[in-house]
């Protein structure tokens, strides 16, 4: 499986290392993989399910909410799940760096390979009542898991992403 998929409509720019994903109704779909970081280092995880003390497995989506609200109760947790070249991985809960929040990969194919993915730096939200800005945190409409995700919040008033009202150059430059 490689990692739990989240899909959504948009459209992908990227420049160098730097990716942005504008979510939109007019684009196409693409998938994209929340991964955790592991504690003292740059390595990926992405998590396929999670084995709490009682032997409980939680899978989809649900795992990024329990690990958040048992991060605490269940150091201990089992997770399994595969490191960003598809290799099968296991760890305990607390190896994780939860406070480095959650890198956001982003693929044009579900059966794509996690070392194809492309990490997400800005998401695009449209709102056409607002010129472009950077956003502090997530709207309220965005949920968790995504919500969660470590990349730069922008609201933009134009559903494309090649356009006079928008400037790709300053979100992409970082």
């Amino acid at each position: 499986m490689n990692g739990i998929r989240l899909k959504t409509l948009g459209k992908l720019e990227s420049k160098g290392e730097r990716a942005a994903l504008l979510i939109s109704q007019n684009g196409k779909t693409y998938i994209l993989r929340l991964a955790y970081v592991l504690r003292g280092t740059d390595a990926r995880f992405f998590p396929e399910s999670v084995l709490d003390d009682w032997g409980h497995e939680i899978s989809g989506s649900e795992l990024y909410q329990w690990v958040r609200e048992n991060e605490v109760y269940f150091p201990r947790a089992e997770l399994f799940g595969h490191d960003i070249k598809g290799k099968p991985r296991q760890c305990f809960l607390r190896e994780l760096d939860l406070a480095a929040g959650l890198p956001l990969y982003v693929f044009e194919e579900a059966s794509a390979p996690l070392n194809s993915g492309l990490q997400v730096h800005a998401i695009l939200l449209v709102d056409k009542e607002s010129s472009q800005r950077q956003l502090s945190v997530a709207p309220a409409r965005i949920s968790y898991p995504l919500r969660g995700a470590t990349v730069e919040w922008w609201l933009v008033n134009t559903p494309e992403m090649q356009s006079g009202d928008l400037d790709l150059a300053r979100i992409l430059d970082g």
